[in-house]
């Protein structure tokens, strides 16, 4: 299974890399994680998420409103995977490379504007899908390894990463992969050997995962990624159905956050023939980044 899933994620991550100039991280003390990765990754999250709340709150878009044509993402390029700051400027993402994958971020000044020369975030050669809290001090991933996922903090926005720590309350003996966390760091979404499953962190690092059942819906689901409200999740499945693709974007709905997610259905709009997978959703529901095979990170927007 391991095998088969390193070779999925090749598949999904081929297409041409563009060369790009790499700086490298300045240095700066961490936080230490323990050895079980039981950092409180929300601390400090909430107030530097209060900063950027009002950023897109006077929208919200319609979920079963379609998204208008994908466009790939400028600076992008060569990259599989990404996910954003909350103020959407800094980009966090992976890309195979160097017999290797490896993890970056990038910055760009307005979000009509490119990305900008890449900055390494960890010398692990197996770094997969980074995920990083609101306040950007913290950073989760799978790899390194094996299928688990690990742990990775900073004292500050522009140090460095320390060394990365299994996030040994959410792996079990089985595999777990495709991290997202919630902005405030509270919940981790991720896949198990269940299917899709969300961790909670209590203040002492995250709990057992606990699966998403109503989401278990047959076939393979992968890729998991919500709204900072937790509101809407999106994530890429195999079926016979819902697009040509072998990964399909799906999206569910609920009405509040105790609720079960329900209404899933396949964004048949940005489905193709090729993988699509989900990679971050914007706080007002408009605007979807995902990976397509072959292509890169792309974004759809919809209109209010």
């Amino acid at each position: 299974m391991r095998r088969w899933r390193l070779g999925v994620l090749i598949a999904l991550a081929s297409g041409a890399a563009m060369a790009v100039a790499v700086a490298c991280v300045g240095d700066s003390g961490n936080p230490a994680p323990t050895a079980e990765g039981g950092v409180d990754v929300q601390s400090e999250t909430d107030s530097a998420v209060a900063d950027v709340t009002a950023l897109d709150a006077s929208t919200t878009c319609d979920v079963a409103k379609p998204f208008g044509i994908p466009q790939p993402v400028a600076g992008l390029e060569g990259a599989f995977t990404v996910r954003l700051s909350p103020d959407y400027l800094t980009a966090y993402f992976s890309v195979v490379e160097d017999g290797g994958i490896h993890a970056y971020s990038a910055t760009r000044t307005t979000v009509n504007s490119a990305f900008g020369a890449r900055t390494a975030l960890l010398p692990s050669t197996i770094v997969r899908d980074p995920t990083v809290t609101g306040d950007e001090l913290s950073m989760l991933f799978w790899g390194s390894g094996a299928d688990d996922i690990y742990l990775a903090t900073r004292a500050t926005k522009n140090g460095s990463f320390s060394a990365p720590v299994l996030v040994t309350g959410v792996n079990t003996a089985g595999e777990e992969a495709y991290p997202f966390v919630r902005e405030d760091g509270k919940v981790l979404y991720h896949t198990s050997p269940n299917g899709l499953a969300r961790s909670t962190n209590g203040g002492a690092g995250f709990g057992s995962p606990t699966p998403i059942t109503e989401l278990k819906l047959g076939g393979i689901n992968w890729f998991p990624t919500v709204t900072p409200d937790d509101l809407v999740i999106y994530w890429a499945a195999v079926f016979s159905d819902g697009g040509g693709g072998s990964f399909a974007i799906w999206v569910a709905t609920r009405e509040a956050v105790n609720d079960v997610f329900s209404g899933a259905h396949p964004v048949t709009e940005l489905n193709t023939a090729s993988n699509n997978k989900p990679n971050f959703i914007t706080r007002d529901r408009c605007t979807l980044y995902f990976a397509r095979t072959g292509v890169g990170v792309m974004v759809a927007t919809k209109s209010p």
